[in-house]
């Protein structure tokens, strides 16, 4: 999940995008809520936003905040389900828009309190099984200091909050190769496996491993995820993407499921994870 969070690039590349997609989306509401047309919405929102305004916010040229959804939602009347959801959108948005904003925190607790959480890494251990050595090689690495002590703590802190919370479901997937990905020193790869070794799946919180001989034919990812089925964000060879549209959506948690049933589980598992421990002694 942290790669969401620990690539700068991913942030500067997202701005655009995500402003698009909640454009599109406010569209497609306002279409269905105000058949009017434009000049309607801005007779329902009281004359505060203009028509051009409006539009080029709907094309992702001006930026959406919370305030102008607020009076979006009152002008249109929009359903309380359908409010949740956009404004959940839009929180979740924040991470890869503006996560270094004040919003920031905001959007974090949405995600930390996510119902369903679909998590596929392909090269690090998923953020909620690192352990605190693992979190803080990684964020050393990628900002060249060795300082973040504190910071590596309190995102521990946060997943831990998150992996003992009750009443959701969360699916972690990793290929085997990234038992491999030698993010710090022996030590804390077998500090980091060990952990895998010693996690308790059930019901709601589960982590498999996909064979390196198993081959299930769906598009290569860096990493992509799913909240509460209506946000993604993905990453692959040739871009980085940020997605509300359902259709995609249902795409990804479908790429996921079939990834899920052909990982191994139980002893499976087991023999896949004392491998690699093997490999770091």
């Amino acid at each position: 999940m942290d790669s969401v969070l620990e690539s700068g690039k991913f942030f500067a590349h997202m701005k655009k995008s995500t402003e698009l997609s909640l454009g599109s989306k406010l569209r497609l509401l306002r279409k269905k809520y105000c058949p009017g047309g434009l000049r309607e919405l801005v007779l329902r929102m009281k004359g505060q936003f203009s028509i051009s305004g409006i539009s080029r916010r709907e094309r992702g040229e001006f930026s959406i905040d919370r305030g102008y959804i607020e009076a979006f939602c009152e002008a249109v009347e929009l359903p309380e389900r359908e409010k949740e959801l956009l404004f959940r959108s839009i929180d979740l948005s924040i991470l890869g828009a503006k996560a270094d904003s004040l919003e920031y925190s905001a959007a974090m607790t949405r995600l930390v309190e996510a119902a369903q959480f679909l998590d596929r890494h392909a090269l690090t251990i998923p953020s909620l099984l690192q352990t605190l050595d693992y979190t803080h090689a990684i964020i050393r690495n990628y900002h060249q200091r060795d300082d973040l002590r504190e910071a590596a703590v309190e995102r521990r802190q946060r997943w831990d909050k998150f992996l003992n919370r009750h009443g959701r479901r969360l699916r972690m997937s990793v290929p085997e190769s990234a038992l491999y990905t030698a993010i710090g020193s022996p030590e804390i790869m077998r500090g980091q496996i060990q952990r895998l070794l010693d996690f308790v799946p059930s019901a709601e919180v589960e982590f498999r491993v996909l064979p390196s001989d198993v081959f299930v034919g769906v598009p290569i990812h860096y990493f992509f995820d799913v909240v509460d089925g209506v946000y993604a964000t993905s990453e692959n060879y040739h871009n980085t993407a940020s997605e509300d549209d359902p259709a995609k959506i249902e795409r990804l948690a479908k790429n996921f499921e079939v990834i899920w049933q052909a990982s191994a589980t139980g002893e499976a598992l087991k023999a896949i994870l004392e491998k690699a421990l093997k490999t770091y002694r």
